[in-house]
């Protein structure tokens, strides 16, 4: 994720080539990302924090969507590349 950012901070002085690069990063990144998410709802649900909090954390707009949002990401993962 940091060299994303990093690409996007310094894209004006990067070739096109350095550019691609970094968008063909952007998956991992992606995959990063959720990983983390994932992580920190469970360690949230772990530390006996409710769906509705969670959601209300997340912005989501029910617990109930929290959770299919976090079904997805678990079964993107669980997929692979």
């Amino acid at each position: 994720m940091d060299l994303t950012q990093f690409a996007l901070w310094k894209s004006e002085d990067l070739e096109p080539d350095d550019l691609l690069g970094a968008l063909s990063l952007l998956a991992a990144a992606r995959a990063e990302t959720e990983g983390v998410e994932i992580g920190l709802i469970f360690s949230a649900r772990n530390a006996g924090l409710t769906w509705a909090k969670i959601a209300e954390a997340m912005r989501f707009h029910s617990p109930q969507a929290c959770q299919q949002h976090v079904s997805r990401l678990s079964a993107r993962r669980s997929e692979g590349p």
